[in-house]
């Protein structure tokens, strides 16, 4: 498995802006490309993944959540325009290579581990943020699915 910093500069790649930053608006190119990287990598680990409606990304290590309770952690794929290399991105990494690497070593935790990388958290691309954490939530206005 490679490592987050390797994983990082990969990344970084997918956006990459002439201002040496990053750009990944929710439901571009440059993000579903992230996120289909993503799902990659957990898939490489062994872990289970979906998407939601609204485009978050799930790695489980359990096939089925169903009403079980679980721990999620993770972050967001999408970036600010011209955003930092590290923004989102690195806890999205981190707690997917953390999860991957327990199971890989321990086996399938008692409790379900789940690392997610959240839709649209930043808001630059349409006027709202934290959609995809207000949704999983069930927190999301239902003006928001008018954007």
């Amino acid at each position: 498995m490679k490592n987050i910093v390797s994983l990082l500069n990969e990344f970084k790649k997918i956006g990459l802006t002439s201002f040496d930053g990053v750009t990944r608006c929710v439901y571009d190119e440059n993000w579903l490309a992230a996120q289909k990287k993503y799902m990659q990598i957990a898939s490489d680990y062994g872990l289970y993944t979906f998407v939601d409606d609204i485009g978050n990304v799930y790695a489980t290590t359990e096939k089925n959540l169903g009403q079980k309770v679980f721990i999620l952690s993770g972050s967001h794929m999408d970036t600010v325009i011209n955003g930092g290399p590290l923004d989102g991105v690195y806890g999205t990494l981190a707690s997917l290579i953390s999860i991957g690497t327990l199971m890989k070593k321990f086996g399938r935790p008692k409790i379900p581990l789940v690392a997610v990388s959240f839709s649209e958290e930043e808001g630059s691309r349409f006027n709202t943020a934290f959609t995809g954490s207000r949704y999983l939530m069930n927190k999301l206005e239902d003006t928001v699915y008018g954007l």
